[in-house]
């Protein structure tokens, strides 16, 4: 059986009435636009914050290793920041989203803010380590 909206092919003795794919009824009469609650999905919070911190550590141990005056380390901490805080910023936005155009909203709102929180943790970090920091 395929969904009547989005023609995805649903699973074998599937009873739900909403498509689990575009949250809309799947009864014959069902023309409603409102998408249902997706089903929950669940955080795995040891990845969560080995992500968020992982452009911290490598920015640190970049000082520590030799880094201290040039471009690796402020490379490190913003190119690892904007990748780490869209990693959390969508595994936020699918853990508090319960439907599909809000789980969009909310992963682009926390990607934002996880991406500045992770590059302040970063420039703290690289320069509590030594970074020596010139504008010349």
């Amino acid at each position: 059986m395929n969904c009547l909206h989005c023609q995805k092919e649903l699973p074998a003795n599937y009873v739900e009435a909403w498509c689990p794919f575009c949250g809309r009824d799947l009864s014959a009469s069902g023309t409603d636009s409102v998408p249902h609650p997706l089903p929950p999905v669940k955080t795995n919070w040891l990845i969560f914050f080995s992500v968020l911190l992982a452009p911290v550590v490598l920015t640190i141990l970049a000082v520590l290793l030799g880094a201290k005056a040039g471009n690796a380390s402020p490379g490190i901490a913003f190119f690892g920041s904007g990748v780490a805080g869209i990693v959390c910023g969508v595994m936020l936005g699918r853990q508090l989203g319960r439907t599909a155009p809000l789980r969009i909203i909310f992963g682009i709102l926390f990607a934002l803010i996880l991406f500045v929180v992770c590059i302040g943790m970063s420039c703290f970090g690289c320069l509590a380590s030594g970074f020596q920091l010139r504008f010349n």
